[in-house]
């Protein structure tokens, strides 16, 4: 939440329930500021906008995935606790309703389908945590070190995946993952667009072909 405008309303015992505007990834939005004494003396502002996809990642200074159009519903509560070791936290919900995603295959969704998407945000001394939580099949959490760490629970594959910009080098060690042999589908990837990699695949798999485990290193081009 951004640019936030209006009128807050005070008296003796504190902040009184206000409306505001502001903007969510450059939406406008309209906020409601509201307070709650338990169990912790607590300030919320609530807000919902329609975010478009392309705006999004505009807003993100990140170039739009051709996998992803549309726009969705999101609904975001701006948490700010009082007292000693408080940590401000910022909370968005959509159902992802009007969003496109193109491939991966096994992440595949319709623009009138609905698959939940939560994002918490944890305003830490040391920096911000970030913890998306794609309904019940995808978690992707940034540290406040700044590694991007990826758990995937998919039929195709099950397993964690870390990512450190400082070093550029992504690391794994996955249950299993299963390569499709469809030739028909859209999604690919480029040997150029890796990594360095360090990875452990326990179960690997093309098509109908067992191949067993794997490990290996790979230097980035």
């Amino acid at each position: 939440m951004t640019d936030l405008t209006g009128t807050l309303y005070f008296n003796e015992k504190g902040l009184l329930p206000s409306q505001l505007q502001g903007l969510l990834f450059n939406h406008n939005m309209p906020v409601t500021v509201a307070v709650s004494a338990l169990p912790q003396h607590t300030t919320f502002l609530k807000g919902h906008t329609e975010v478009e996809i392309d705006k999004l990642f505009e807003s993100l200074h990140i170039a739009t995935p051709k996998a992803l159009s549309g726009a969705a519903h999101v609904h975001a509560i701006l948490r700010l606790p009082s007292g000693e070791g408080a940590v401000n936290q910022l909370k968005i919900k959509t159902d992802l309703a009007g969003v496109q995603i193109d491939y991966p295959p096994y992440l595949h969704k319709k623009a009138k389908e609905s698959q939940s998407l939560d994002i918490t945000t944890s305003f830490l001394p040391e920096g911000a945590h970030m913890k998306a939580q794609y309904q019940d099949l995808l978690t992707v959490e940034h540290s406040e070190k700044g590694i991007w760490t990826a758990k995937a629970h998919l039929p195709l594959v099950f397993g964690q995946v870390s990512y450190n910009p400082s070093t550029r080098v992504l690391t794994g060690d996955l249950e299993k993952w299963i390569l499709s042999d469809n030739r028909s589908s859209n999604w690919s990837l480029k040997p150029s667009d890796l990594p360095a990699m360090v990875m452990n695949i326990h179960h690997l798999q093309y098509g109908e072909l067992r191949l067993g485990d794997l490990s290996f290193k790979a230097k980035s081009g």
